[in-house]
């Protein structure tokens, strides 16, 4: 975000991607939420080292990128690895990064995750026993019970779009 808002201080701090801030947070993961791929590219160039690290939450960069839709900046640290193993990881409530990418619909990000892996990781379950499919049809539950707002009615077109 830093990179792409043009904040000089970044080309000053050269930013470490498993130095957690106050918050736990870590800059590699702030690269990944706002899809910042041109930072990536730029300072986080390892690859598959970074699958391990994970965020307070204990998700890996998959879960964030399926909770962002940030498609370019999975690319950009993906590559040619292959990560199926970080595809049946857990985080803090149990949920697969396929699950974190359909409840937020992430369309662009799961259509990855289901190109590079197969229709089995669609069967997995969480902690409570919800396929993702499953996930996202108790998330639409929950949302239209709810008194939303814009953000909210484009999450449900989001995610009414991936059910189809």
């Amino acid at each position: 975000m830093c990179l792409l808002a043009k904040h000089d201080i970044v080309h000053h701090i050269k930013p470490l991607p498993d130095t957690k801030d106050y918050y736990g947070n870590l800059p590699i993961f702030y690269s990944i939420q706002n899809n910042d791929a041109l930072m990536i590219n730029k300072y986080f160039k390892k690859g598959k080292q970074y699958f391990h690290i994970k965020n307070f939450k204990n998700q890996n960069l998959f879960h964030v990128a399926g909770q962002f839709n940030s498609y370019e900046a999975l690319l950009s640290i993906v590559k040619n690895n292959i990560f199926f193993e970080e595809l049946l990881k857990k985080d803090i409530k149990g949920d697969t990064p396929l699950h974190s990418a359909a409840k937020n619909g992430s369309a662009e990000v799961l259509e990855f995750y289901m190109n590079n892996s197969g229709n089995k990781f669609l069967e997995m379950e969480n902690d409570f026993g919800l396929t993702p499919l499953e996930a996202v049809k108790e998330k639409l539950k929950f949302l239209e019970s709810e008194e939303g707002g814009e953000e909210d009615d484009e999450l449900k077109s989001r995610i009414y779009d991936l059910k189809r």
